[in-house]
């Protein structure tokens, strides 16, 4: 957890201000346009969190407590989201590197895709809020102007939102996903020295979407009659029954929140 607290230290403070950089129902020739509906009640949420195998080889899963860097529940422009109609408690994980990176993976369970859908409409709607593509962050006596950038590039469906926060002088980037299957909302962060290769959130992404949808996203070539089986998670659960998360120790509250 020291590693975690040494390289996210003062992140959360990006979500003070922000503007939406990817849209909910992206016009993406390459985005998959889930059958939200027909997904629902059709694989466990915990098969929505990233697995260790999901990630690079240097990526280790972090024993211990980590709801303070969630995603799903935060503020995003002063505006806080919060899903509606959940069901049962946000499951979290949160996987760290020696260099410094950081990835959390979030799920939630909702009644109805709809409110899954509109939760992440919700979330584009508070970056909407904001014309700023820059803001200043505060940790500890420091002021550090933090830059919007582009998001996860090529999302592979159309229910997602994504944006990236990048420091102009020191500290860590971070990078926020947030997408929908059938009744779930998946949220994916990551959090390091850089800016983040694409295929490390891409593929996490893509081994989520492999189990929970495997009707549109399968590790087998489609053959007549046989049809892939999504792999059962095998790693611990970090069930986090917070709503909004709060501040780590070491950090600084976002302003505004």
């Amino acid at each position: 957890m020291l590693l975690i607290v040494i390289v996210a230290g003062g992140l959360l403070l990006g979500f003070g201000v922000g503007y939406p950089l990817s849209k909910v129902n992206l016009d993406v020739t390459t985005a998959v346009e889930l059958d939200q509906v027909a997904l629902q009640g059709t694989f466990d949420p915990v098969a929505a969190l990233a697995q260790l195998e999901d990630l690079p080889s240097n990526f280790a899963q972090v024993d211990g407590d980590v709801s303070a860097f969630g995603a799903i529940g935060a503020s995003f422009c002063g505006e806080t989201p919060l899903p509606e109609g959940q069901l049962g408690d946000r499951l979290m994980r949160a996987f760290n590197t020696k260099n410094g990176q950081l990835i959390t993976s979030e799920v939630v369970r909702v009644r109805k895709p709809v409110e899954a859908n509109r939760y992440i409409a919700e979330v584009e709607r508070a970056f909407d809020s904001c014309t700023q593509r820059s803001f200043f962050r505060t940790t500890g006596d420091e002021r550090v102007e933090v830059r919007i950038r582009p998001g996860q590039p090529d999302p592979p469906v159309n229910d997602y939102v994504s944006y990236t926060l990048q420091p102009t002088t020191k500290g860590a980037t971070q990078r926020v996903v947030f997408f929908q299957v059938g009744d779930v909302v998946v949220a994916l962060q990551y959090f390091g020295p850089s800016t983040p290769r694409p295929n490390i959130l891409g593929d996490a992404q893509m081994g989520i979407l492999q189990r929970t949808a495997p009707g549109d996203f399968s590790k087998l070539r489609k053959v007549d009659g046989v049809k892939p089986v999504p792999t059962d998670p095998t790693t611990t659960v970090l069930v986090v029954t917070t709503t909004v998360p709060g501040s780590p120790e070491g950090t600084t509250p976002p302003e505004g929140q």
